[in-house]
């Protein structure tokens, strides 16, 4: 058939979507969403699963994934998102089309998570087994990376036999290929062996409530080997007048709604965990004890004794944290991207201010602030920030990679959501990757993690590879999102406030109060280019 010049065979691709889409908006008044599937999809749908070619599976898989992306409705959402996987499956092509239909599953129903990671896990463990050269190193990549998530999902679940099934897997897969995941896999096997110590404590605890030894061990577990007061305080005796119990309760509140008195307090009790945390542990303990010092000399601001014994205590705390870090090779130093920020002149939307301890916005639609500064090559970064009042889509942080560019947005686990319902506040992500917003990729992170009032530090480590490149971010020292593929896949979004952010770093903050007090980067190779 010859192909006029009058539409193109992309052209003529996008006309069918947007055409679909058409059709499920005037389908919209049925009373189902199986209704609204079949009186658009029905008869295609049926013609696809009668026919021996694949070719027509897999074209239907990414029209009603498409549709997926799109409807409002989150019942005919999932609908599509099943119906995609199960035509995707039937020609290994349609196998990522799979994969990108159950992580649009998971984000639009957490409920049904577990479920869409184990669908994954099976796709990319078929996807090893058949590929060859570098793609079978690319597949036991990302086969390691799916079985983490699962893991992840079986930790939720409290099977700790499944968690480290799901770990050994992803060991043998990363050792096979030689992934650079593997420390990422040690890392979670470490962390189910954390979550294996709960399980018995929580077993003596419902035999017997008042087994004080158990529910104090259990605590301290949750507190600094997780750096979780709000679990940890779910198992206080509310009716017991002891101090363990008393300063998890306000640990577990909003920084900002803790006094003056209590800040100085729970600063100088988390020093105390540090001093009984391990490495791991005793940085989430100092970097607590920072956030506490750090609120109560913001509103303590007379200069007599207590406000100088805080700035003694929080300058022994920096000096720890220092000392914890890996000291970074001579060739590769950090340099500070806040000292190159100037509010007045690189504020894109949103007020901005210079503070003595970083840079502060405050409440307005993705508020944003470029950086002038340009990665050329491999580099990681370093963000710290803590949000203390917020109603919006989080904190953003700008990431150039390579030939594209991507928004990191940090969500909160504040109870506060803005008008807009449609968009899930409790997750995190990239975005845009292959056109998703953060809350509807394959980075989503449900949920977030990200509580408001709290200090956190996320690492992120960008490597590129020819036209192809890796994100790996951690949040707080954890292991937290990872993103393989295409740099053409990751495209910068224009912002709530129809701005455009440029081609840089940057830092930014949906309806929300922020104050980042570390920003820096160092190449790994190539070169930082200033603008």
């Amino acid at each position: 058939m010859e192909w006029g010049n009058a539409m193109t065979r992309p052209a003529l691709a996008a006309s069918l979507v947007w055409a679909a889409f058409a059709a499920l908006a005037a389908a919209a008044h049925a009373a189902t969403a199986e209704e609204q599937f079949e009186s658009v999809y029905g008869k295609e749908y049926r013609a696809a699963a009668g026919s021996r070619e694949t070719s027509d599976d897999v074209a239907l898989a990414g029209q009603l994934l498409a549709a997926a992306r799109t409807a409002d409705d989150s019942g005919l959402k999932a609908l599509l998102c099943e119906k995609a996987y199960g035509v995707a499956l039937k020609d290994a092509s349609g196998w990522p089309t799979a994969v990108a239909a159950m992580d649009l599953l998971a984000a639009t129903v957490p409920a049904r998570k577990a479920e869409c990671v184990g669908k994954v896990v099976t796709i990319r463990q078929n996807a090893f087994d058949t590929a060859k050269g570098a793609a079978w190193n690319e597949a036991g990549d990302a086969l390691a990376a799916a079985l983490m998530a699962l893991a992840e999902t079986k930790i939720e679940a409290e099977d700790v036999a499944g968690a480290r099934g799901c770990c050994v897997r992803a060991k043998e897969a990363a050792e096979k290929v030689r992934s650079a995941r593997l420390g990422d896999v040690e890392a979670m096997a470490a962390l189910v062996e954390v979550h294996a110590r709960l399980l018995p404590l929580k077993g003596a605890i419902k035999m017997n409530p008042a087994n004080r030894d158990a529910r104090a061990k259990l605590m301290k577990i949750y507190l600094i080997e997780l750096d979780d007061p709000e679990s940890a305080a779910k198992f206080v005796e509310r009716d017991r007048d002891d101090n363990l119990d008393k300063f998890i309760l306000v640990a577990a509140m909003n920084v900002s709604n803790v006094p003056e008195r209590g800040c100085i307090q729970l600063g100088d009790w988390y020093c105390g965990l540090a001093n009984e945390a391990g490495p791991a542990g005793k940085a989430a303990m100092l970097h607590r004890a920072r956030t506490y010092y750090r609120r109560f000399l913001d509103m303590h601001t007379a200069q007599d004794p207590e406000r100088s014994k805080a700035e003694s205590a929080l300058q022994q705390v920096e000096t720890a944290l220092a000392g914890l870090a890996s000291p970074a090779p001579p060739e590769a130093e950090w340099v500070d991207l806040l000292k190159a920020a100037n509010p007045a002149r690189h504020a894109l939307a949103g007020k901005w201010s210079a503070q003595a301890n970083g840079l502060a916005v405050a409440p307005f639609p993705d508020a944003y602030l470029a950086i002038p500064a340009l990665p050329e090559g491999n580099y990681e970064l370093q963000a710290a920030f803590t949000r203390t009042i917020g109603t919006g889509r989080g904190v953003i942080i700008a990431l150039p990679v390579g030939s594209g560019m991507a928004l990191l947005r940090l969500g909160t686990c504040s109870s506060e959501y803005s008008s807009d319902s449609s968009y899930d506040y409790d997750s995190s992500g990239l975005e845009l990757v292959e056109g998703c917003e953060s809350n509807a990729n394959s980075t989503t992170r449900t949920p977030s993690k990200v509580a408001t009032g709290q200090h956190h530090v996320v690492d992120i480590a960008v490597t590129l590879e020819g036209s192809k490149a890796q994100v790996t971010i951690k949040l707080n020292g954890k292991n937290y999102i990872r993103w393989a593929g295409a740099q053409s896949d990751l495209t910068c979004p224009i912002l709530r406030n129809r701005k455009q952010p440029p081609r840089a770093f940057g830092l930014g903050a949906d309806t929300s109060t922020v104050l980042f007090d570390t920003l820096r980067v160092r190449m790994i190779t190539g070169q930082l280019k200033k603008l």
